[in-house]
C-alpha cells in the first residue's frame, strides 16, 4: 500500500480546561442595597467563551423566593475573562416583615458550556454558596405599610368606626 502526503489528516484537540467557582464563599447583602451581586470565576484556560446556569432557591418558604426578580439564569465569560459578576434585582413588591430577622437562600452554579462546574459537596470551593439578606434596619420614614393581624374584621353596620 502506499501513502500519499495528501492522505494524512492532522486533527488538534483543545487539552485545556476552565473551572468556573464561586469568588467568595457565602454574601450577606441588606435589603437596603436593592440588588444581590456575586461574582464568578474561571480558573484554567479563559481563551475561550464559556457559560454556566445559576438558580437561586430558598428551603423554608417558597415565598420568600419572590425577593428576588429572577431566579434563574445564564452567567457568561468572554474570551481573556477570569471574572463575571451577576446582579439579581430585589422584587421592590416584596413586603419584607420587619420581625424577620434575616432570609436565607442557596445559590447554585450547573450546567456549563466550554468550561467545568465542580459537582461533588465535598470540593473546596463548592458548586453552591449560602446567601443572607437582611432586612431594613428601621422602616424609612413614609415608606411603612401594615401587617394585619387577622384576615377578617367584623363590624356592626351601626358602628362609626
Amino acid at each position: 500500500m502506499k501513502l500519499l502526503v495528501r492522505d494524512v489528516v492532522t486533527r488538534e484537540t483543545q487539552t485545556l480546561f476552565s473551572t468556573v467557582i464561586f469568588d467568595s464563599p457565602d454574601i450577606s447583602v441588606n435589603l437596603e442595597e436593592t440588588k444581590l451581586d456575586f461574582r464568578l470565576a474561571r480558573t484554567g484556560d479563559t481563551s475561550q467563551v464559556c457559560a454556566v446556569n445559576w438558580e437561586i432557591w430558598s428551603e423554608s418558604l417558597e415565598s420568600d423566593q419572590d425577593l428576588f426578580e429572577e431566579l434563574s439564569g445564564t452567567a457568561r465569560f468572554q474570551e481573556g475573562d477570569e471574572f463575571t459578576t451577576v446582579a439579581v434585582d430585589f422584587n421592590p413588591a416584596f413586603l419584607f416583615s420587619q420581625n424577620d430577622d434575616a432570609k436565607y437562600f442557596t445559590c447554585r452554579i450547573s450546567s456549563n458550556t466550554n468550561c467545568a462546574v465542580l459537582t461533588d459537596p465535598a470540593d473546596n470551593p463548592p458548586n453552591e454558596i449560602q446567601i443572607s439578606v437582611d432586612g431594613l434596619e428601621t422602616m424609612p420614614s413614609g415608606r411603612g405599610y401594615l401587617e394585619f393581624c387577622s384576615t377578617e374584621i367584623n363590624v356592626q353596620p351601626t358602628s362609626k368606626k
